[in-house]
């Protein structure tokens, strides 16, 4: 009976395309980091002075980057996230 390798590209495959790795590139990279980095100025501005629009975009562009995987959509969201307290 052979056994099965969990340390191979199955696994590994398997662990790329959990996190996303496996889709992404470094463009989708830097702008995570960009948005992220953005996103946390949104969050520690809209706590300390109590801004909920500022606070909600800060927390949507820190989590959104884990869930797109496109460089073009992460910059279209991440831009009108970015607005999004100025309008609101």
């Amino acid at each position: 009976m052979d056994k099965i390798d969990l340390t191979g590209d199955l696994a590994g495959g398997l662990a790329n395309d959990l996190v996303g790795a496996s889709a992404g590139s470094e463009a989708t990279f830097m702008l995570a980091l960009f948005w992220g980095l953005i996103g946390m100025a949104y969050f520690v501005y809209g706590k300390k002075q109590s801004n909920l629009p500022a606070l909600g975009a800060g927390i949507g562009l820190m989590l959104f980057p884990y869930f797109v995987s496109n460089a073009w959509i992460s910059a279209a969201v991440g831009i009108i996230l970015t607005v999004l307290p100025f309008v609101m």
